[in-house]
């Protein structure tokens, strides 16, 4: 497993059975997470039962189907997208842990923030999740927006990286003392 840039976006590798996925953490694939399981989409594995790694499972070839779309997006050549199934790797609890682990580090790079707030106790991504509520589309692209990007751009990108915008726009929007 290794972190990777896909253009400007951060990404992971991770080998499963001699097959290379490369997993991306962005707003597509947020969104996408956010229409399967709902408000609490990273998975935990705290339970290690086959339901959960399954649901590791699909989160992970959610990521890999949105990492292969980001290479594409780029210009890399295309490549088989292919679905990372828990059936195919429970004989190996080698490729059980890659997964495991590339998942939560897709999720990391993915949510890494480079911009600090202010205001340290405030971060908006664990409030939102803290929320229990999804991450509405709507809002997500209108922090985006006022950053100049389009709605395409805004889910291409890193979700830390909106936040980051968003701070940004915050900071630079300050009313100041007088």
């Amino acid at each position: 497993m290794k972190n990777v840039m896909i253009g400007a976006e951060k990404a992971v590798e991770v080998r499963v059975e001699h097959t290379i996925y490369t997993l991306i953490f962005n707003g597509y694939t947020m969104f996408a997470l956010q229409e399967e399981f709902g408000a609490n989409f990273i998975p935990t594995m705290k339970k290690y039962s086959k339901d959960e790694l399954e649901r590791v499972c699909r989160a992970a070839s959610i990521m890999a189907q949105h990492g292969e779309l980001a290479r594409r997006r780029i210009g890399l050549d295309a490549q088989e997208i292919k679905e990372i199934k828990a059936n195919d790797i429970a004989e190996s609890s080698r490729d059980i842990v890659a997964v495991i682990q590339a998942v939560m580090q897709a999720f990391t790079v993915g949510f890494e923030r480079e911009i600090k707030p202010e205001v340290e106790e405030v971060d908006l991504i664990l409030m939102e999740l803290k929320k229990d509520e999804k991450v509405k589309r709507a809002e997500y692209l209108r922090i985006g927006s006022v950053s100049g990007l389009s709605a395409d751009e805004t889910l291409a990108a890193n979700v830390g990286m909106i936040y980051d915008l968003c701070e940004m726009y915050n900071q630079s929007h300050k009313q100041k003392e007088v």
